[in-house]
């Protein structure tokens, strides 16, 4: 069979570039059939039986990317005749008398939170207008894969798409490097670490409010330091607010590596308040360093972490629930009574 796999959207650094790698390497092994591979700007070498399709001119403009998907698929599937295609991007395409298989892993349409245009008009267009598209074109999909068991029910309830259609793949991720390290964690203060980009809905405003109200109970700041992988320019307004307010403890240490993760991994409690996530990789990271996690109490985090004994869990907007928590990490070494 030759399945024609499209994911222009896969972007270095992101997290649907892992999900593409992952089912790279299964195409790869799976000699019985042939793949064809449209990108747009990554590089990949052929082999027997992958070869990859280069669209770079698809990330000009959102009118450039409509292009690719309601006209250049069709020009594709008649240059390689393809028996089915498999989207890696959420979507299918318009192009009649193949079948469709999907991978689905932008939860924003399926949020309960929506955003208002005034809050990001970004967000609000995935949910009002792309996520709208992304349903009616699920339509076609003979089959559709998800990350998680609470996305496929949050479908199929809100979508009204049938569970039968519905399957799990979840995003595999080696997790050696966290596994074989060692804790250090430091006697004499307690480091918060959340890496996260500045999204909305990665929570940083609920997580700076609890830090501010601790702060404000000790006489040392600095037994009390929260690392963030942001930059503080790119958060938001009131973000930065309640940093000017006081001379707090904040680390920014931009993008970190895999081994840079695990030195703050090994010293700190993982804190994670954001509150929509497919699965929340972090999670499954300091989980098997066996890390204290503090986490929103949202469904991907309850999925993600299952048994994991060493974690607490805050309503994602409640700062006092989470000061709380924070201030039971301090007295746990004395830092405060």
């Amino acid at each position: 069979m030759k399945i024609l796999v499209i994911d222009v959207a896969a972007e270095r650094g992101g997290g649907a570039l892992t999900v593409l790698n992952q089912f790279i390497d299964e195409f790869k092994s799976d000699k019985a059939n042939s793949y064809i591979v449209v990108v747009s700007k990554l590089d990949y070498e052929d082999c027997d039986n992958v070869h990859f399709v280069k669209c770079a001119w698809v990330k000009k403009s959102r009118i450039h990317r409509l292009c690719f998907d309601f006209f250049h698929v069709k020009r594709l599937v008649k240059e390689y005749k393809p028996d089915k295609i498999l989207s890696l991007q959420n979507n299918t395409f318009p192009v009649r008398n193949i079948t469709q298989e999907v991978y689905y892993h932008n939860i924003l349409p399926l949020a309960d939170r929506r955003f208002s245009l005034f809050e990001s008009r970004t967000m609000w267009l995935y949910q009002n207008v792309i996520g709208r598209i992304f349903k009616s074109s699920l339509k076609r999909a003979s089959h559709i894969y998800v990350q998680a068991n609470w996305i496929k029910r949050v479908m199929s309830a809100k979508w009204k798409i049938k569970e039968e259609i519905i399957s799990v793949k979840s995003a595999e991720v080696n997790l050696t490097l966290f596994q074989n390290a060692e804790r250090h964690d430091p006697e004499s203060q307690t480091i918060l670490f959340y890496p996260a980009n500045t999204a909305l809905y990665k929570n940083h405003v609920t997580l700076l409010k609890a830090c501010n109200e601790v702060w404000d109970k000790l006489e040392d700041k600095s037994r009390l330091s929260l690392v963030l992988t942001c930059s503080r320019e790119s958060l938001p307004a009131e973000c930065k607010t309640l940093i000017d307010k006081d001379k707090i403890n904040i680390t920014f240490t931009g993008r970190l590596t895999p081994e840079e993760m695990v030195k703050w991994y090994s010293k700190s409690v993982l804190v994670f308040p954001s509150f929509i996530e497919t699965v929340g990789l972090p999670l499954k990271e300091a989980a098997a360093m066996n890390s204290t996690i503090i986490a929103a109490d949202c469904e991907y985090a309850r999925e993600t972490l299952g048994s994991y004994k060493n974690v607490e869990y805050f309503e994602p907007f409640d700062c006092v629930k989470l000061a709380g928590l924070i201030k039971n990490k301090l007295r746990e070494k004395k830092i405060i009574e």
